[in-house]
């Protein structure tokens, strides 16, 4: 009886393990929206937080530029004589522009992920007669007032809100109109009042086609996201699911394995 309480506590510990291991977990980090920023950055040692020599042959700032969602980092290096070889995760970085004059290097490369992590590079630094040796160092970038997708829609909701109040300039404009028209006769006053009245209502006809249209993209947005929410729950669930069933078969089949061997 003992024996079997073990099995299936053994049993149960694989099956937990294996579920922490196998089911996927989703990766959340700030996305940048497209375009081209100046972002400050700091080379650190591999191991720790402490600046790294190779700090003072990287110029600041770099240059950072979203397309489709894909950033690249573009920076530029100082004494590029001695930096031989220059690599980031995504693989050794493009050469933009050199000039052996001045010994400066432009280069380029992708960064997949989060920005805010430390950046690793691979690096291949040669002082002559005094230093020639392949190390990695961090690169680690400070994204911190880049404008990210989140920032981006909720500017775009502000612009709409503005756009939809009536314009000052407008209200000001009527005023000088209704002054100039002083000392005209009556006729014209009325017909003046008559085309101010006209005014207020194609005025008030496009704030209401503006909130209708306003209205309906936010619900088109929030369907759309609940239908995708939906989708990847369910998606989820099927994985998770078939998952833990094959992990209870396996589970079983070693199970029945032991106990045979130890009923012989």
């Amino acid at each position: 009886m003992k024996k079997d309480i073990s099995l299936w506590m053994g049993t149960l510990a694989i099956i937990i393990t294996f579920s922490i291991i196998l089911i996927p977990q989703k990766a959340v980090h700030a996305a940048f929206n497209d375009g081209t920023y100046d972002i400050d950055y700091e080379v650190k040692e591999a191991g720790n937080d402490n600046t790294s020599i190779a700090d003072g042959y990287f110029t600041k700032p770099a240059t950072l530029t979203v397309t489709d969602g894909t950033q690249y980092i573009q920076l530029t290096v100082t004494s590029s004589s001695m930096i031989k070889s220059l690599s980031a995760p995504s693989g050794p970085v493009e050469i933009v522009s050199e000039d052996e004059g001045n010994e400066t290097r432009t280069v380029k490369f992708r960064v997949d992920g989060d920005l805010s992590q430390p950046v690793p590079m691979d690096m291949h630094i040669v002082v002559p007669d005094l230093y020639d040796m392949e190390h990695t160092a961090r690169i680690v970038f400070d994204v911190s007032g880049l404008d990210t997708v989140s920032e981006n829609e909720e500017n775009e909701d502000s612009q709409a809100d503005d756009q939809s109040d009536p314009p000052s300039d407008h209200e000001n404009s009527d005023e000088n109109a209704n002054s100039s028209t002083n000392g005209s006769n009556d006729n014209d006053i009325e017909g003046s009042e008559n085309n101010d009245n006209v005014s207020n209502e194609e005025i008030d006809d496009e704030e209401e086609n503006v909130e209708e249209k306003e209205s309906e993209r936010l619900a088109d947005s929030t369907n759309q996201q609940e239908n995708d929410d939906a989708s990847t729950s369910t998606s989820s669930i099927y994985w998770i699911a078939s998952i833990i069933l094959g992990l209870i078969i396996i589970a079983a089949v070693v199970f029945w394995i032991i106990r045979k061997k130890i009923n012989k």
